[in-house]
């Protein structure tokens, strides 16, 4: 081979190797850049926090509102409209609920059981606040938080509440609105519930009779009984009830126990015999007891009563719906015993009328 096709062979192969070392050195290159485009370079200082803004939750039950520029209290007049008073503390007939809504974030305004005209529902429209008898969507409330205190709007947020000396006013511009201060009231309500008892399988007591009701006791720790019913899933029965708590329980615990009366079989219509009375005073605890299981049998309520006297001038005697089964528990079951708001339950016995029929009846009196 001649010296010049060696010489050109040579230089092929150079050309053909420094390009493979250029293109693979450049791909590299490439590669280092993307991995420095991709890569961001960390922020280790673990000092910095970031912080957020959470909007406070209103969870007043009951209280007082007043305006913080005339320092006027809202209440419900006589007649059942909204009027503004001179600032009395612990004026029960100006005390209001704050009773959460169908709508999350708004609230329902009701006047409580101590006001001159209870259940009485505040309403915001555009161009008078006035109260009415409904919960219903035109009476949703905002409770808006501001810096020292609240402001009450319309479901629209466009109208709020504005106080100017006596009037109550509507106005669309929430600079002129009214910030009022809201004075939680002392009581609230718990839920709570027995654990559940299956039917009886004492002998002479079987199934779903009274003896199944000795096995619950009802009892309210730190305040008074506002509600009650009886629940059943399956062959299981169980009490469900409310309690007002932080109401004024000094003093001593009073402790009753009925008279004896006969209980054939168990039968639910023997519970007409049986009533509990507290008189002016809250029911705290109760319980029925089968004090002897030699037929026909004999039971009486064990109950106690809080100490404090309660106003039984506004008192109101309610009943639930009759039931047609008369001769076993499954006739109380689902009856709702329940006061209105701010009310606790001072008598309750069981009417058997004439038709057989069974039903509750019941005392609700204010705490104040």
């Amino acid at each position: 081979m001649s010296g010049v096709v060696i010489g050109l062979t040579v230089l092929i192969l150079l050309i053909v190797i420094g390009a493979a070392i250029y293109f693979f050195t450049s791909d590299e290159e490439a590669k280092d850049q993307a991995d420095i485009i991709i890569k961001e370079p960390v922020d280790d200082d673990s000092s910095k926090t970031v912080e957020t803004v959470k909007t406070p939750e209103f969870n007043i039950v009951n209280g007082w509102i007043y305006d913080n520029k005339y320092n006027k209290m809202l209440k419900v007049a006589a007649d059942g409209s909204l009027a503004v008073t001179g600032y009395k503390k612990d004026d029960d007939t100006a005390k209001w609920n704050f009773e959460p809504s169908d709508k999350s974030g708004y609230h329902y305004i009701v006047s409580s059981g101590g006001a001159v005209v209870p259940n009485k529902v505040m309403r915001i429209t555009s161009s008078v606040i006035q109260t009415t008898t409904s919960k219903d969507a035109t009476s949703r409330i905002k409770i808006e938080a501001v810096g020292d205190g609240y402001k009450l709007t319309d479901r629209t947020g466009r109208y709020y509440v504005k106080i100017q000396g006596s009037q109550i006013l509507s106005v669309n511009d929430s600079a002129e609105a009214s910030v009022f201060t809201i004075d939680p009231s002392q009581f609230y309500i718990t839920l709570e519930e027995t654990d559940s008892a299956e039917q009886s399988s004492i002998e002479g007591f079987t199934g779903n009779t009274t003896m199944v009701l000795s096995e619950h006791e009802v009892s309210c720790d730190n305040g008074g009984l506002s509600s009650l019913k009886l629940k059943k899933d399956g062959s299981k029965y169980k009490y469900q009830y409310g309690c007002i708590n932080g109401i004024d329980t000094s003093g001593d615990v009073i402790e009753k126990l009925n008279t004896e009366t006969t209980a054939e079989s168990g039968q639910v219509g023997a519970l007409s015999g049986q009533v509990i009375d507290c008189g002016d005073k809250m029911i705290k605890s109760a319980q029925l007891l089968y004090q002897d299981l030699e037929l026909p049998g004999k039971i009486a309520y064990s109950y106690s009563c809080l100490p404090t006297p309660l106003n039984t001038s506004k008192c109101e005697t309610k009943t639930t719906n009759p039931s047609a089964i008369s001769d076993n528990i499954d006739a109380l079951v689902d009856a709702n015993v329940s006061c209105p708001a701010g009310k606790g339950i001072t008598q309750l016995k069981y009417i058997k009328d004439s038709n057989n029929d069974i039903r509750y009846e019941y005392r609700c009196c204010p705490t104040a």
